[in-house]
């Protein structure tokens, strides 16, 4: 295929994928319950790198800062699939706000306890307890597109899923360095809160006029945690290990090339790709389309870990072309994996079983830090960046079992 055929090739795919889009956010509520989604959401993007700042300050102690990070997510993540199941049975408008208001109260302990030299363990039942609160608008909307959508237009509502969530943990933390550079960390804490309450109240009211779904109540627990619905949250939890290696491995692969400062841009590249992805490539919504586009994930990675064994400033750009690479197919993998959850959970247990998808993807996260981590100190960044590879292997091989 010649340059400019493919370059007509891409440009018609863009312009479709956007049309697509386009028609989806054109239908009735889409809009305001996309929007206020994202709103309710960007915390998620916010709060780690906000609390770290501010303890960090405050206390100059980054294991302090660090653990009570984790404490947040571990809170969010073990409660999660436990709220989006109070969701499917009582329904949204009795479970977001209260939790929202949980989370801000938790938020608030941690901005006045550090200043007031509360104790350690104060800070961390307030980082539990701001976890706890976090409201599962992710599972809920991933729940409500098929609703909104229709039949004809699940895999580009959930193209659309996709990018939200990309674009949250983008613009969260420049939103973060933004306030902390102007007011500083603990204004950034308040208005990822304020956010979070805003935003939620604003999704539970979005989600309210639509009209009523006809599900019906929770069948039983089997059918809430299915076969294909563990499967695809074990492949979710395998991917995560990926995302929370490769911060790690960028860190240390920079460092070792005496460059720390491009860490930052090398993140950055996988999540361009991410986003490019979600217009540029046409991947079928299929099992067959997951498995492919997971094994190309996993494919892409593999230069990435080979090239950091012999840290350099050339070898770094092509690191970063690797992960940018890489990245096209996180959008794909993510908007697929959603269309399958849907078919396979069943309308009255939606919520539980997408909110069971972010608790895969946040343990997998926290798993892969840690080990990579372990794996820099031992072996070095190739070692770190190897798990990335692997993890999206094994997660492609699992996906044949759906």
């Amino acid at each position: 295929m010649s340059l400019p055929t493919l370059a007509r090739s891409v440009s018609g795919r863009l312009q479709s994928s956007a049309r697509s889009m386009h028609g989806v956010l054109a239908l009735p509520h889409a809009r305001p319950v996309a929007a206020s989604s994202f709103i309710a959401r960007l915390p998620k993007g916010m709060v780690p790198l906000a609390t770290v700042l501010l303890l960090h300050q405050v206390t100059r102690s980054y294991a302090l800062a660090g653990l009570t990070a984790a404490l947040i997510a571990a809170g969010d993540a073990a409660s999660t699939p436990f709220q989006g199941r109070l969701i499917d049975r009582a329904g949204r408008g009795w479970v977001l706000i209260p939790t929202a208001a949980v989370h801000v109260t938790g938020v608030a302990a941690l901005v006045w306890l550090p200043r007031m030299h509360g104790p350690a363990w104060a800070l961390a039942a307030s980082a539990v307890v701001a976890g706890v609160g976090m409201p599962p608008v992710s599972g809920s909307i991933k729940a409500v597109w098929p609703q909104l959508a229709g039949p004809g237009r699940v895999a580009d509502a959930y193209a659309i899923e996709s990018l939200l969530q990309q674009s949250v943990f983008l613009a969260g933390p420049l939103l973060v360095a933004l306030l902390a550079d102007t007011i500083g960390p603990e204004a950034a804490l308040a208005c990822s809160a304020a956010m979070v309450l805003g935003g939620t109240t604003w999704f539970t009211a979005a989600t309210a006029r639509m009209p009523a779904s006809p599900a019906g109540r929770p069948h039983s627990r089997t059918s809430a945690w299915g076969r294909a619905v563990r499967i695809l949250v074990g492949c979710t939890l395998l991917q995560g290990l990926v995302f929370g290696a490769l911060p790690v491995g960028v860190a240390a692969v920079t460092a070792a090339a005496r460059l720390p400062g491009l860490a930052g841009v090398l993140q950055a590249a996988t999540t361009v790709g991410g986003l490019s992805g979600t217009f540029g490539l046409a991947v079928t919504a299929s099992r067959k389309g997951y498995v492919r586009a997971t094994t190309a994930f996993a494919v892409a990675l593999v230069p990435a870990a080979a090239l950091a064994t012999a840290p350099s400033a050339p070898m770094l750009a092509a690191v970063g072309a690797s992960l940018a690479a890489a990245g096209l197919f996180i959008t794909p993998i993510a908007a697929i994996s959603y269309v399958l959850m849907e078919q396979a959970a069943t309308p009255g247990n939606r919520t539980e079983a997408f909110a069971w998808l972010s608790t895969g993807l946040a343990v997998g996260t926290a798993a892969g830090s840690g080990l990579a981590g372990l794996l820099a100190g031992w072996m070095g960044p190739a070692a770190a960046l190897a798990i990335g590879p692997a993890a999206a292997g094994v997660s492609a091989l699992l996906g044949w079992l759906l």
